[in-house]
């Protein structure tokens, strides 16, 4: 049988239970009043000082994110799947990842995957005309997964 916590940390049982609800006392006065903060702010609203960011000083700050940039080219690419590989292969593959300059292409099946690695250089050069600011230095074509590639075409259609 173990011992009570209290007895195994050499302390007293009842001065224990005091040091952990005190804690919890003590926190309970801190809590957030949100109607209080909704209504301040209603009551501020069009203030001086209180004007909302310009929407392009957003957008900017978001353009300059590198992870913003790189989800946007390889949204990008994913939309200019077709111009690049042209519409048969497109329908049968998909842009999975990027990761470090290394592209993964994602094919419906070996057979396809075959035909990608054959292309594997004119579509380095070519994704590297399509998306200028993006470094890629490698492509990975990759067979399909289980039902993971279904989920995708389904998506793309």
């Amino acid at each position: 049988m173990k011992k009570p916590i209290a007895q195994s940390l050499g302390m007293n049982g009842k001065k224990l239970a005091h040091q952990i609800f005190v804690r919890y006392i003590k926190s309970s006065g801190k809590r957030v009043d949100w109607n209080k903060i909704a209504e301040e702010s209603f009551e501020n609203f069009g203030k001086e000082g209180r004007e909302p960011a310009i929407f392009g000083d957003v957008l900017s700050v978001l353009s300059n994110n590198s992870l913003f940039v790189v989800n946007m080219k390889i949204a990008q690419l994913n939309i200019q799947w077709e111009t690049v590989v042209g519409n048969m292969i497109a329908q049968h593959s998909y842009v999975e990842s990027y990761n470090d300059g290394v592209i993964i292409i994602r094919a419906q099946s070996n057979a396809w995957a075959t035909n990608l690695e054959y292309m594997k250089d004119t579509l380095l050069k070519k994704i590297q005309e399509e998306l200028n600011g993006l470094t890629v230095s490698k492509i990975i074509i990759s067979g399909p997964k289980s039902s993971h590639f279904q989920e995708n075409a389904k998506k793309r259609k």
